[in-house]
């Protein structure tokens, strides 16, 4: 019988574990969906007012990004599978070098997405052959 007992409280956790990471995955979807419905929304807006002449300020600007930046934590979670506060206490726990490390090769990999999405669709569509 002491044999079967960390067993099962190792399956117990394990479940628990997997139904933590479904519940961060579905709300990170969730977060995303209405992200990106309103990032759809305020680039419509945007796009109707510079045709009537506004020039929106940097204030502005900034106002018209929090939906994307709610997109973007959806995405993190969706991914990760943790939820954004505990993603962040790990974050802030790791030495100063990991961080650097960490945060350098997340930048790196950043650029190179945004570069092959430029090579890959940007230019395609602007300069069509």
């Amino acid at each position: 019988m002491p044999d079967k007992l960390p067993n099962t409280l190792q399956q117990i956790d394990a479940e628990l574990v997997s139904q933590s990471h479904a519940g961060a995955r579905r709300t990170g979807l969730v977060r995303l969906f209405f992200g990106g419905a309103g990032t759809l929304v305020v680039a419509a807006v945007l796009w109707f007012l510079a045709k009537k002449g506004y020039q929106p300020n940097p204030i502005t600007m900034m106002m018209a990004a929090i939906p994307g930046a709610y997109a973007l934590l959806g995405i993190i979670e969706a991914i990760t599978g943790i939820p954004y506060g505990q993603l962040a206490r790990r974050w802030d726990n790791l030495k100063g070098w990991q961080r650097g490390v960490y945060g350098t090769g997340i930048v790196l990999v950043a650029m190179i997405f945004i570069f092959l999405m430029m090579v890959g669709v940007v230019i395609p569509l602007l300069y069509p052959s």
